[in-house]
């Protein structure tokens, strides 16, 4: 049988950074088009709903370690498995906080990942360490649409290279999903790209530009990633069916300290 890791691209919980396991498990579930199920419980489920609850709670086991499968195995519902975790690990004090700067942002180094990017022209400016500005040219040739998924991949930098870690796997119609998440970040940037209708999916194919857009990303980030250090994080937009990657850009920064 195929662990966590092979199946959906997550490790599986042992304790450590729930803040970041749960956001990863909820993209997981409203992927597999399951995620009501630990949204809330009802009185009396329709058959489809005691279905999708038998395929969320499966998914769920998957992905918890077998040293803190006690916490669930004697709930009934999936709904009852989540409530339990977010009961013991979620953090009361708030999640934690670190102080990240972004660095630069770029098309990716390799081109293995994408030979013909249709960003161009683009232009990173460090205004100070929280305030950015962005700049470039954007060649659509298709619509962003539900045929379109999104990885986002996370590397940290070790003594011995770049390590990457598990971080967010393949998202079928990435436009809806970043929309749904994070909906001021993602509206914003469709709007400083010229976008008619920045809060809403598909995206048109057509001809983008973003000039000098600037924006905040740095200080007290909630929920980053779980470690100190530079780090990469890299977007690429994938053609569902050929696996093909359309674009891809890496942005480069440091996560340095970590506020109590």
């Amino acid at each position: 049988m195929a662990n966590s890791m092979e199946k959906y691209g997550i490790f599986q919980f042992d304790g450590k950074n729930f803040d970041n396991w749960k956001l990863r498990m909820e993209i997981i579930l409203d992927q597999q088009e399951v995620k009501e199920c630990i949204e809330s419980e009802p009185d009396t489920p329709s058959e489809k709903f005691t279905k999708n609850d038998k395929k969320c709670k499966s998914i769920i086991v998957q992905c918890v370690s077998n040293t803190h499968l006690e916490y669930i195995k004697e709930k009934p519902t999936s709904y009852q498995m989540w409530t339990a975790l977010n009961k013991v690990f979620q953090k009361k004090a708030g999640p934690s906080k670190h102080v990240y700067e972004m660095e630069n942002v770029m098309a990716c180094s390799s081109d293995s990942y994408a030979p013909e990017c249709p960003c161009k022209n683009l232009k990173f400016t460090k205004i100070n360490k929280t305030t950015k500005s962005l700049s470039f040219d954007l060649e659509l040739k298709r619509p962003f649409d539900k045929t379109v998924g999104g990885i986002l991949e996370l590397e940290k930098w070790t003594p011995e290279g770049w390590r990457k870690l598990p971080f967010i796997p393949m998202i079928p119609d990435a436009c809806r999903l970043f929309l749904r998440y994070y909906k001021d970040i993602w509206s914003n940037f469709m709007r400083a790209l010229g976008v008619k209708h920045p809060d809403r999916c598909p995206i048109p194919a057509g001809n983008y530009s973003m000039k000098q857009h600037v924006f905040s990303y740095g200080g007290a980030i909630t929920n980053s990633f779980p470690f100190k250090g530079r780090c990469r994080l890299r977007s690429l937009m994938v053609d569902l069916k050929t696996k093909s990657v359309i674009t891809c850009l890496e942005m480069m920064g440091n996560q340095d300290i970590l506020v109590e």
